[in-house]
């Protein structure tokens, strides 16, 4: 069910990535989100894109350049930070006196022709990093972040259902199996989960 709505909310993300407020009540609504659930619910197989509106990765990419850490003080405050070089030509760069590395997220822009996302002067560059604080009640109460390029939106979400849903500790959490979606019918499944359950899921 995770990974059939992982390729579904992939599909929304890449076709109205930065959609304005209008856009987004609209995909909010709970008339799209029944027929989201509809779609989720249907079962056979899924295909589609998971990274970018093209299929095509960027040529030489390469996500191994970001890092992730989250900080809870005695007071209950928090703080989650993901930071990354998009690349690494360009970067290495620090500000002095910060300890921040200047990136070349310009690198994953997306230039394609007719794309939803087009890059434009002026307006923000669509950004997979999602570092996260969690609320109850109003007051932060978890903080999430991860490296993983596109799988990082796939990764926090594995996580919050294995602790939220089916109640395991945040260590045990986000130490459990995962599964990454590509872009395609591709579903890479950590080698720790049970062979009998890879037999299901492709059935």
């Amino acid at each position: 069910l995770v990974i059939r709505a992982t390729r579904i909310a992939a599909g929304v993300r890449i076709a109205d990535n930065m959609p304005d407020e209008t856009r987004l009540r609209a995909i909010l609504s709970d008339e799209n989100v029944r027929r989201l659930q509809d779609r989720l619910r249907a079962g056979g197989g899924m295909e589609g894109p998971t990274e970018q509106w093209t299929s095509e990765p960027p040529p030489g990419a390469d996500p191994g350049h970001t890092t992730s850490f989250s900080i809870a003080d005695h007071e209950g405050n928090l703080v989650c930070i993901t930071q990354s070089l998009g690349s690494v030509f360009g970067s290495g760069v620090a500000v002095p006196g910060t300890g921040v590395l200047l990136n070349n997220f310009l690198y994953w822009a997306d230039v394609q022709p007719g794309s939803p996302n087009l890059a434009k002067p002026g307006l923000p560059l669509a950004m997979c990093m999602a570092p996260s604080i969690s609320t109850r009640d109003g007051e932060p109460c978890l903080a999430l972040g991860t490296p993983g390029s596109y799988g990082i939106l796939q990764t926090q979400a594995q996580a919050l259902v294995s602790h939220l849903d089916f109640g395991l500790g945040l260590q045990a959490a986000i130490d459990a199996p995962r599964a990454r979606l590509w872009d395609g019918r591709l579903v890479e499944i950590e080698n720790r989960v049970a062979p009998e359950v890879l037999v299901a899921l492709r059935e």
